[in-house]
């Protein structure tokens, strides 16, 4: 894939610019704050978007770094070279602002984005991310491989990658790391239990349960004196949970005799203010009051003449809608079509159709060819019987497996034909080569399909239209008659007619109401006035299970006496049950609780049980990863590694070759006759090392298409010797790969170390 033009209508610091590049090698050189990481970050925008959440170490959501402080949006379009076809993404990020109902104020984000197909102008991948559809990774991988960032973003996120190539590239050196793991199984099985059984977290657990049950025997002679002073601390405590109820009803009592008082001239309140919501509620009621009738009556036949012709253009509209949908348009789509968007256009489903008819005639070659191979197999096992048995069996068994491959092939090919089939009969052909045809009558139809659910539409849009504004006059009519004291639902010529003499009536009723307001209203003053020191819903909350009959009854005095009482015998228990578990644990320290320590044996027993897996597990892992690490060196590290190698040697100048990457994507360097940490290299050659395994990963992970280059202040920590190696190896694979590569600088260097043929871009 290559970028071929750029145009940010506003995003951060950038607004109203426009970028070109080449298909090859550009360096985007600008002094700091020229906007070289912003242009870097749109591009990842534009292909992902933005997270609503803090990334890279700031902390604010991604999506509030990329709005303009200006307009309040993030908006643009790239322009790319697919495959030979030309793609324009659009995306929009708007900053919009909501009040609820706190009157808080509330950020929120609306986004558009739009892939085009700018042959067409047809609208392509609706509703998904166009690097994902692009490149086939998410947005985590693209990140950490193709987007090398300045030098402390350089380091890969090696457990999100590994599990992108599903734990393939377990190392370099399969045998080392794999002798790594078995040495963590094998310490952590003899932490919990050594060979000899003598040492470990097992043993030391068993030692300690079996000292514990000779402690219980010692102990249960003291047990009886113990259970004496634990009955006589229990009744402490019931005789101290007797006096706490008790000194909570009496506190009980006291409060809801204050709540009763307070309650009544709350009852005072409520009364006043039922009062008047009553009037309020008949005021409100009231037709016409002072107002003249005349331009009350003129504002409602002025109304219902425009409820009545709004009415007429809703009934017209349906009319029409329904007329249309009685000519019985075929409006829904064909199935395969569907399909055929899901797969990714027509250009897809005709490729993956001579795909498999491809597959399907390769199938039955490889079928053929085998199956006569193994009955050759077959005849010359059966010469050699006579010769020497031994050999036979091993014929036999080598046509055996060719036979099993052949009807495997048989089988695939089966599989390929169901797949030409059912896409020849959805679009109503007989031959494969009829089959572009046939896609090209099933678009034509659909065409027609979506002209007529337009027409459809835009006869419904015309029907919502038209109901919109017979609702509009409906409640235009509604407030005259609300404010004429009129139903909303009764608009006969009767009822209006008498308008006029209800609203006089009115008028002597509401100024006797408004008397009675004014009266109410002062009293409720003076009410409020003698409460405003309490809490009603406390109060209420107070008597809710309260005996009202009893509160007028109480003797304060005697109440009094009896919490005074109860206050001397608490203290008196306290200090006997203070001295009770005195000597309860000074027999506990010198014996133990025979209890508790029958409950941590039971306790060892389950750890010991659970350690004993635990250390078998360990025993069984470290046997299978042994096997495990014989056969790993056929797997698809060794590629990621050679990769790598062949690319650190060119980076280099040939002092670097040989790597090593652990199933984490850390990785070490091997010179000078031993191997390292490439924490141990200096900081400009692991910066090599990490762009090295970047590249490499890239070929590894990206199925779909390879996706651009892009190093952001990546060669800061080089010389120009290194600098110079890595800027030849960039040019080269721009061009004999075709891989465009984006290099953002603040330094001239680059430019004057890069070929006459870079494209050179400055940011000022």
């Amino acid at each position: 894939m290559f970028i071929k033009s750029i145009h940010i209508d506003s995003f951060g610091g950038l607004s109203g610019k426009d970028f070109d590049f080449s298909r090859a090698l550009n360096i985007i050189e600008g002094n700091n704050e020229s906007g070289k990481s912003t242009l870097l970050s749109f591009i990842k925008f534009i292909l992902y978007g933005a997270q609503n959440k803090a990334q890279d170490g700031f902390s604010v959501p991604e999506r509030k770094l990329y709005i303009s402080w200006r307009d309040g949006r993030a908006a643009g379009n790239m322009t790319l070279d697919l495959g030979g076809k030309e793609y324009r993404i659009e995306r929009e990020l708007v900053l919009t602002a909501r009040t609820d109902s706190t009157d808080n104020i509330r950020e929120t984000f609306r986004e558009h984005i739009a892939v085009i197909r700018t042959e067409d102008g047809s609208v392509v991948f609706s509703g998904k991310s166009p690097g994902e559809e692009f490149f086939g990774v998410p947005e985590s991988v693209f990140t950490s491989t193709a987007l090398v960032g300045q030098v402390s973003g350089t380091y890969v996120n090696g457990s999100s990658i590994s599990s992108s190539i599903e734990n393939l590239l377990f190392s370099a050196d399969e045998s080392v790391n794999t002798e790594k793991a078995i040495a963590r199984l094998e310490d952590a099985r003899r932490k919990l239990l050594h060979k000899s059984r003598r040492g470990g977290d097992i043993y030391e657990l068993e030692c300690e349960r079996s000292a514990l049950r000779t402690k219980i025997s010692e102990t249960r002679s003291t047990a009886g004196e113990m259970r004496t002073l634990e009955n006589s601390a229990e009744d402490c405590r019931a005789k101290l949970k007797k006096n706490s109820e008790r000194s909570a009803e009496l506190e009980k009592l006291y409060v809801t005799g204050e709540a009763f008082s307070a309650s009544k001239r709350f009852d005072i309140v409520h009364a006043h203010e039922k009062k008047l919501k009553d009037i309020s509620e008949r005021l409100s009621t009231m037709v016409g009051g002072d107002e003249k009738d005349e331009e009350t009556l003129i504002n409602l036949r002025a109304r219902t003449k425009d409820y009545k012709a709004t009415q007429e253009n809703a009934a017209a509209a349906a009319a029409k809608l329904e007329s249309m949908t009685r000519e019985g348009f075929s409006t829904e789509s064909d199935e395969y079509v569907k399909e055929i968007y899901r797969m990714g256009g027509r250009d897809t489903a005709e490729y993956e159709f001579d795909r498999h008819c491809k597959k399907r005639k390769s199938r039955l070659a490889v079928a053929v060819v085998f199956l006569i191979f193994a009955i050759l197999g077959g005849g010359l096992g059966a010469a050699a019987f006579f010769i020497d048995p031994m050999i036979a069996y091993g014929i036999f068994a080598g046509s055996f497996i060719l036979l099993i491959i052949s009807i495997t092939s048989f089988i695939s090919r089966a599989g390929h034909s169901r797949y030409i089939r059912r896409a020849l009969d959805l679009v109503g052909a007989g031959r494969p080569q009829e089959y572009s045809d046939g896609l090209d009558n099933l678009f034509e139809l659909e065409k027609i399909k979506e002209n007529q659910r337009n027409e459809i539409a835009e006869a419904r849009m015309s029907l919502e239209y038209a109901k919109e504004r017979m609702n509009d006059a409906a409640k235009a009519l509604a407030t005259v008659l609300t404010a004429a004291g009129i139903s909303a639902e009764d608009y006969s010529p009767d009822r209006l007619a008498h308008t006029e003499a209800e609203l006089e009536r009115n008028i002597s009723e509401r100024k006797s109401l408004i008397t009675d307001f004014e009266r109410h209203s002062a009293a409720l003053e003076t009410a409020h006035e003698q409460v405003k020191d309490y809490d009603e819903d406390e109060i209420r909350r107070t008597l809710m299970d309260a005996d009202l009959d009893a509160l007028s009854k109480v003797n304060p005095t005697a109440l009094r006496r009896e919490r005074e009482f109860l206050i001397s015998s608490t203290a008196a228990l306290t200090e006997k049950l203070a001295d009770t578990e005195k000597q309860l644990a000074s027999l506990s320290a010198v014996n133990g609780d025979p209890a508790e320590m029958i409950r941590r044996v039971e306790e060892l027993d389950s750890k010991i049980e659970d350690l004993t897996v635990r250390h078998d597990a360990y025993t069984l892992a470290s046997e299978m990863l042994t096997r495990a690490g014989e056969n790993l060196r056929t797997g698809l590290s060794p590629k990621l590694n050679s990769a790598a190698c062949e690319m650190m040697g060119e980076l280099s100048g040939g002092k670097y070759k040989n790597l090593g990457i652990d199933p984490e994507l850390s990785m070490s360097i091997f010179s000078g006759g031993m191997t390292r940490e490439t924490d141990y290299l200096s900081s400009g050659t692991r910066d090599l090392t990490y762009i090295a395994l970047r590249l490499s990963l890239m070929e590894l992970l990206y199925q779909n298409e390879m996706p651009p280059v892009f190093f952001d202040e990546s060669f800061a920590r080089l010389d120009d010797d290194r600098l110079g190696y890595a800027l030849s190896l960039l040019d080269r694979m721009a061009r004999e790969k075709n891989r465009q590569v984006l290099i953002f600088t603040c330094q001239k260097r680059e430019a004057i170390l890069a070929s006459a043929g870079a494209n050179k871009i400055t940011l000022s």
